[in-house]
């Protein structure tokens, strides 16, 4: 085995709490989850980021937080934590603090719900889900206007819930100077910019001259792409 040839041990440094949100994108899991998110120095067993762990330090996910910016404070964390231990590890005295599996989670490969905003969420869990689809680079959150892919943009601003039913969560509920306003599970979404299948970002309102939208026009989610037999449309 390979990880029998290194003389010390493998470590690895893995961007979550372990055993919290094993497997990939740790980061994303864990701003759409909610949680704390941290760095974990660990050894390397035959297992995903199962190993036992050398050190660990977490931080709170601001409410503005990105998949970006996390990332980022996360990578100077990492640094640190690996240069504070390296002398331990070389010396054969690195701590050796086994997983509690009662606590872990995994996440397989593949962006989280193929990146498509369910637009039944409340308006946290939305905020929620595109900051953490949010990195330059990769693709972001997105939803469709019939088969168009639509890419949503920060930044955002969300409303109270008028406790109007005359739209279904997903409409377009107004169409103002600044941008689009869709109905939320709890509320209203203002969205200013977007980008439109590979596009360059644009503004929200240039969709609006583009498809002729109206009030009641609506965008899709992932449960009704699924159910019409769609999914094809949309794997990357």
């Amino acid at each position: 085995l390979i990880l029998e040839i290194p003389r010390i041990g493998t470590i690895n440094i893995h961007f979550s709490p372990l055993p919290r949100h094993r497997g990939y994108f740790p980061v994303i899991w864990s701003i759409l989850e909610d949680e704390k998110a941290g760095v974990t120095l660990h050894w390397v067993n035959n297992k995903i980021h199962a190993g036992d762990i050398i050190a660990q330090q977490t931080i709170p996910i601001n409410s503005n937080e990105t998949a970006f910016s996390l990332y980022t404070k996360l990578t100077k964390m990492g640094i640190k934590l690996f240069k504070k231990y390296f002398p331990q590890i070389l010396s054969g005295k690195a701590p050796r603090i086994p997983q509690n599996d009662s606590f872990s989670s995994y996440h397989p490969a593949g962006y989280p719900f193929q990146r498509i905003i369910n637009w039944n969420e409340t308006n946290e869990k939305i905020d929620r889900f595109i900051r953490a689809l949010t990195f330059p680079g990769f693709e972001p959150a997105r939803t469709f206007y019939y088969d168009v892919e639509i890419s949503i943009l920060l930044p955002l601003e969300f409303l109270p819930d008028d406790h109007d039913t005359t739209y279904q969560p997903g409409s377009i509920v107004d169409i103002l100077p600044q941008g689009i306003v869709v109905k939320t599970g709890n509320g209203k979404m203002l969205i200013r910019k977007i980008k439109i299948q590979k596009s360059l970002a644009i503004d929200a309102t240039k969709l609006v001259n583009l498809f002729n939208l109206t009030k009641g026009d609506s965008f899709r989610s992932f449960e009704n792409l699924s159910s019409e037999g769609k999914l094809n449309l949309i794997i990357p």
